[in-house]
């Protein structure tokens, strides 16, 4: 079934099964556009962090991102794509989302480049250096 709503966006989903994959997301029908529903990838509940600066540099990025973690992990499997990315032990989902800068002029965001996933797994691995 396609995606119609104007407020979606793409995601890259780094599951604990390894293989990372892009997402669409949604916010719920009656949700602000940047409160994405991520609940089908966690089931015990997700925080995030919006990342607008790419670190060390501190310059202003062309889309913001969203992190979505996990919010319960003591008892969440390892993430097998963290640990064949970064060599780093994590447990439960990670997702990737690309939002847009200005919430007021939230418009689809339908796909993600190659050197934007480049980006973001960038961003990953330094903002969430665990």
């Amino acid at each position: 079934m396609k995606n119609t709503d104007t407020r979606s966006t793409r995601g890259l989903l780094f599951p604990t099964n390894g293989e990372v994959t892009s997402v669409v997301l949604s916010p719920s029908k009656f949700a602000l556009p940047e409160e994405l529903d991520v609940s089908a990838f966690f089931p015990n509940g997700a925080i995030s962090i919006r990342l607008t600066h790419f670190p060390p540099s501190w310059n202003k990025l062309n889309h913001d991102w969203r992190i979505f973690v996990s919010r319960c992990t003591e008892h969440a499997p390892k993430n097998n794509s963290i640990a064949k990315f970064f060599e780093h032990e994590w447990k439960g989902n990670i997702i990737m989302a690309k939002c847009p800068s200005d919430v007021a002029r939230w418009q689809r965001m339908p796909y993600i480049m190659n050197s934007e996933q480049s980006i973001a797994k960038e961003l990953l691995e330094r903002y969430a250096y665990f």
